[in-house]
């Protein structure tokens, strides 16, 4: 038995030259447009059934019903439910969409200009993102909308292991 760990024999494994098509799907995923695309079609999935999940219902059960309401069909009711919790789906998926499409295609242009793959990246991307989406709402809503989605996206980023 060696004494000292630089005793025993070195062992290299070989190195895996990756092929064209390796490569070729390597840039096509490390592109911020592919990225935006899933990200936004990811976010419009999950909003479409976030919308349905959370939008059903429109009136609380606490309201009184009205008398009109009392005197419709079980078909329309439905008729109506289905028609609200699609337009709240809708609303839900356009929302989760844009943030998906904004916050993953400036994560990915920052990370590239800065060549870090670091927990700032998340936060530059969120304040960015928070700021964006708050346009409409002025100048006080912006600055919360970056403080607020960059301390949530580095929150996320640091729990997730990065």
């Amino acid at each position: 038995m060696p004494e000292n760990k630089d005793d025993f024999p070195k062992v290299y494994t070989p190195v895996k030259v990756p092929g064209i098509e390796e490569l070729q799907q390597q840039e096509f995923t490390d592109s911020c447009i592919t990225k935006g695309v899933i990200s936004t079609v990811a976010g419009g999935a999950m909003g479409a059934v976030m919308g349905i999940v959370f939008g059903g219902g429109g009136i609380g059960a606490d309201a009184p019903l009205t008398a009109e309401q009392m005197n419709k069909t079980v078909m329309q009711t439905l008729k109506e439910g289905a028609k609200d919790a699609g337009k709240r789906s809708w609303s839900y998926a356009k929302t989760f969409a844009g943030f998906g499409a904004v916050y993953s295609v400036s994560e990915c242009y920052i990370e590239k200009f800065r060549a870090k793959h670091d927990i700032y990246n998340s936060g530059y991307a969120g304040c960015f993102t928070g700021a964006a989406l708050a346009y409409k709402s002025g100048p006080a809503a912006q600055c919360f909308g970056c403080a607020s989605v960059a301390a949530f996206s580095m929150l996320i980023d640091k729990y997730m292991g990065h």
